[in-house]
């Protein structure tokens, strides 16, 4: 799993995610962090969603985003058979 860990953080890295040296798995990311890099990701396989970064400061707006980030990792266009038939 460490190893999975590795290659999660160093591509939340080159997204431009800032996550520390001292971050060695995706459970050390934080609530925060969790969310910018979910973000990060579903904003480079689709530029069309632009999911916010960060959660804002009212519990119904970061339940908002929570939901559209769900949300967008269950749209069917990007199913493993999809991606795998690409390569």
């Amino acid at each position: 799993m460490e190893e999975v860990d590795k290659i999660i953080l160093l591509n939340l890295r080159q997204l431009g995610g800032e996550v520390s040296d001292e971050v060695s798995s995706v459970g050390d990311l934080g609530t925060e962090g969790f969310v910018e890099g979910c973000a990060r990701c579903i904003n480079a396989i689709n530029q069309d969603d632009a999911l916010p970064l960060s959660l804002p400061p009212g519990m119904s707006a970061r339940f908002k985003v929570g939901t559209e980030i769900a949300n967008a990792c269950q749209v069917p266009n990007y199913s493993f058979n999809r991606c795998h038939a690409r390569l």
